[in-house]
């Protein structure tokens, strides 16, 4: 039980164990009484946290918030208990409306599911948008000919589906790619074509990184000859959509070298065609770069023309964290 809720062999990690076998040659294990104590404090978070994610907004437009992230005032809706998650926040702004699409969970309890948050409420609460069986999270929010999808992550089901937003909530799919088991797919018009760039459930959520790319929004699309374009986990899979500075595309991409979602690395593409892609890490927001929300972790990042939208973590203490995470292993495969 113990080796299935850390994921390895042995309590010291295997970077220290390392270190260890390396120095044998010199009078013993070389781990120092820091190195220790952060091992024992790993498995302590381990054992003995959730990991809980809060969203935040703020009125800003993205290029200043980029210029001085300390800048921008945000709001918070964080989780009411331990076991929930309010993450993957997604902004749609309408006739001077402004709303949140995001990911509700509940560990140990219920899946992920899809709810729209009003920002102007009070207080400002989640309400059902989409549940299905399988687990729903990353609604990223497009638009074409004037009419907006939402494409979530459903990597359980192994497909990807276009749900039409109305009105009235969500219409049943406009249309489904079978055999696309996507993580995170982020979609971006550009040179006349649609490009869905995600991980995949199959190679691992946390990378490496593939692209597609179709002539229109809701598809057939086709395999980059590139792939995998990312094999870097500390920048490959996605965390929000791409943005437009002029003529520069950013891609903002998870760090998860150590832990998932520790924070945004954007990525500048300098290249983007059907034969050829290549990007480089700029810049890197932490979470210790955003007023007010938890400073574990930031996966998302979101931006309207007036908004920027994102989330952060943190590790909450639970008695029962153990058989928690076993839980949802078995139950989602992947999720810590």
């Amino acid at each position: 039980m113990l080796n299935e809720v850390l994921n390895c062999g042995l309590l010291i990690s295997p970077a220290r164990r390392t270190l260890c076998e390396s120095s044998r040659g010199h009078g013993g294990c070389a781990i120092t009484r820091q190195s220790l104590t952060e091992s024992i404090t790993d498995i302590g978070r381990k054992l003995l946290t959730l990991e809980q994610w809060c969203i935040g907004w703020a009125r800003i437009a993205i290029s200043d918030f980029l210029d001085d992230p300390l800048s921008a005032q945000f709001s918070w809706l964080k989780p009411s208990t331990s076991l929930e998650i309010l993450a993957d926040p997604f902004g749609l702004e309408e006739n001077g409306k402004f709303l949140i699409l995001a990911e509700h969970l509940k560990h140990g309890a219920t899946k992920g599911r899809l709810v729209l948050i009003d920002p102007h409420a009070e207080p400002p609460q989640p309400s059902l948008l989409l549940s299905r069986p399988f687990r729903l999270s990353y609604p990223f929010l497009v638009e074409d000919d004037a009419q907006r999808y939402v494409v979530p992550e459903q990597a359980e089901s192994g497909r990807l589906a276009f749900y039409r937003l109305t009105p009235n909530g969500l219409d049943g799919p406009a249309a489904v790619t079978d055999g696309l088991d996507a993580i995170d797919p982020t979609f971006l018009r550009h040179d006349g074509l649609w490009w869905l760039f995600c991980t995949r459930l199959c190679s691992g959520p946390n990378g490496p990184l593939f692209l597609h790319y179709s002539e229109t929004l809701l598809g057939p699309y086709r395999s980059h000859p590139k792939n995998p374009i990312v094999t870097d986990r500390g920048h490959a899979r996605p965390a929000g959509r791409i943005i437009r500075l002029g003529e520069t595309l950013l891609r903002p991409a998870q760090d998860c070298e150590h832990t998932y979602g520790a924070a945004i690395v954007l990525c500048e593409i300098d290249r983007l065609t059907t034969e050829l892609y290549r990007e480089r890490p700029v810049r890197r927001l932490e979470p210790r770069d955003i007023k007010g929300g938890f400073r574990s972790g930031l996966h998302t990042l979101d931006h309207t023309p007036n908004h920027v939208i994102l989330d952060t973590k943190r590790f909450a203490f639970h008695p029962f964290a153990a058989p928690i995470k076993m839980r949802n292993r078995r139950r989602d495969g992947w999720l810590d």
